[in-house]
């Protein structure tokens, strides 16, 4: 049975991307047939190597996304003008409609609306 270290190109690979952000990619990437069936494929062993290379790398990515400091962190543009504070309607203070109890269609002339104006 082979194991990760027994593949020289996938070591070399991995540590010359490591610090990069394409490593999870090239990990990732290692997982899948992309050879239309034509990959031999790695031993168990390999796999659990790659999964576990990939994880470490989706963990750092991680912890290092949570210590940027928000000033650090780039903030989009908003896409809508900032509205001021006092012109914002809240829900506590808009005023409650009430629905009358019926609709008085009376005043609405039905068979004029229908008729051909020309």
């Amino acid at each position: 049975m082979r194991h990760f270290e027994d593949f020289p190109h996938l070591v070399t690979n991995c540590t010359a991307l490591w610090t990069t952000d394409d490593i999870s990619a090239y990990l990732e990437s290692l997982l899948v047939d992309d050879r239309e069936g034509e990959r031999i494929g790695f031993d168990l062993p390999v796999y659990r190597d790659i999964l576990f290379l990939l994880g470490i790398c989706i963990e750092l990515k991680r912890v290092r996304y949570e210590s940027t400091s928000a000033s650090e962190v780039i903030k989009p543009e908003p896409l809508l003008p900032q509205l001021d504070e006092h012109l914002v309607v809240k829900p506590q203070d808009a005023e409650t409609v009430v629905p009358p109890e019926s609709l008085n269609f009376d005043l609405l002339d039905f068979k004029a609306i229908g008729k051909d104006n020309s």
